[in-house]
């Protein structure tokens, strides 16, 4: 971290320490258990730090390349259609 001391200073250097380890902390202890509990209020199970999956279709990799693309070309979002295309490609291809 020498670059970043003769940038900004120890004293700003401990300063941003500080608050994003206030910031690692308050997430883990206070903000994701409120967002667990506000969403259990709106849906059948909410849990906090869990994994949905550890692979992607080849073709689903693809195609939500291709959406990405697309919206930086200035396409405008349909968020129901991109999950569609995204859904009827999720298993086909080799699995990564």
């Amino acid at each position: 971290m020498p670059f970043h001391y003769r940038l900004l200073g120890r004293d700003r250097m401990a300063l941003f320490s500080f608050i994003h380890s206030l910031n690692t902390t308050f997430g883990t202890s206070i903000f994701e258990p409120v967002a667990e509990t506000l969403a259990s209020l709106n849906f059948e199970f909410a849990r906090k730090q869990y994994v949905v999956g550890d692979t992607i279709s080849e073709q689903a990799q693809s195609e939500i390349q291709h959406i990405m693309n697309e919206l930086t070309m200035g396409k405008n979002p349909n968020k129901t259609e991109e999950i569609e295309r995204i859904r009827k490609v999720c298993n086909k291809g080799t699995m990564f």
